[in-house]
């Protein structure tokens, strides 16, 4: 795997696949937990990557930097046996992904098939913010038994804001110039001029198979706009399985949740918020 302690990494037009680490990382290892480090992954390819050690984390990448952007590219087919098979994100302000496709990554002992996005420090967490705009979060799975393992098929988060949402491109492109992984958005001529969000085919063996969201404290929101799909994800064993949210605000507007199934309550939605008090949540 490529390992590096830089305070700021630029990963454009590249590919880095078929690595393996014993340890963290099995494509990317950035260990940089210094205020204004950052990573950045734009229009590069992170598959077939491998962490071989139980409980090791970030199949595709493992990042500690403070402001994580991901932009055009691919995080497919990592295999992990702890947290965030396709990208972990110990991150302490933000994690952008944008009309890019995470898919089929794959852990057996941890959380968050796809992303990982998190910070262990509730203080933290509040101000924490993940923006998923025009994105495919497609086939993740996650698996494990033991305390609090097997939760978020496909995102796994604790982060105060969650918005995903649409990708509207500067100009319009053809269709035969996108992925065909994509949902996009076209106009009457059937040129592409955007890209929605899905979340399907996710699963997590006990919460959460879409989207695991857990930080119940002040303020904190997860909302889903703009013609979103989740769709056909699972949490075998327990509850959420399309979405888990145990947040303060939960919003879904124009979006679709559906073909989701649970081994207990919630089958497309489970939402849990302890401030009985709350308002301003809307399906």
């Amino acid at each position: 795997s490529n390992h590096a302690l830089a305070e700021d990494i630029d990963i454009k037009s590249s590919a880095i696949n078929n690595c393996t680490s014993r340890n963290e990382g099995g494509g990317v290892y950035q260990n940089r937990n210094a205020s204004g480090s950052s990573l950045t992954v734009e229009n590069a390819s992170i598959s077939n990557n491998e962490c071989q050690d139980n409980r090791k984390h970030g199949g595709g990448i493992y990042t500690n930097a403070w402001n994580v952007t991901v932009t055009g590219s691919t995080i497919s087919n990592n295999i992990t046996k702890g947290d965030g098979s396709g990208l972990y994100a110990y991150t302490r302000t933000s994690l952008t992904l944008t009309d890019s496709t995470i898919s089929n990554n794959t852990s057996t002992n941890g959380n968050g098939g796809g992303v990982w996005f998190d910070y262990n420090d509730n203080n933290v967490r509040a101000n924490l913010v993940l923006a998923v705009n025009g994105c495919s979060i497609d086939g993740n799975r996650i698996s494990g038994s033991g305390s609090n393992i097997g939760l978020g098929g496909g995102i796994y988060t604790c982060a105060g804001t969650v918005t995903i949402g649409k990708y509207d491109y500067s100009e319009s492109k053809s269709p035969s110039s996108v992925s065909p992984a994509g949902s996009y958005i076209t106009d009457n001529d059937g040129n592409v001029i955007g890209r929605r969000s899905s979340i399907s085919n996710c699963t997590a063996s006990y919460q959460g198979g879409g989207i695991y969201h857990n930080l119940n404290a002040e303020g904190s929101k997860l909302e889903i706009k703009d013609g979103t799909k989740i769709n056909d994800n699972a949490a075998n064993s327990s509850v959420g399985g399309g979405v888990y949210a145990t947040v303060r605000n939960l919003t879904i507007t124009d979006s679709e949740v559906s073909k989701n199934k649970a081994g207990n309550n919630g089958g497309g939605i489970w939402f849990y918020n302890s401030n009985q008090t709350a308002r301003d949540n809307r399906t």
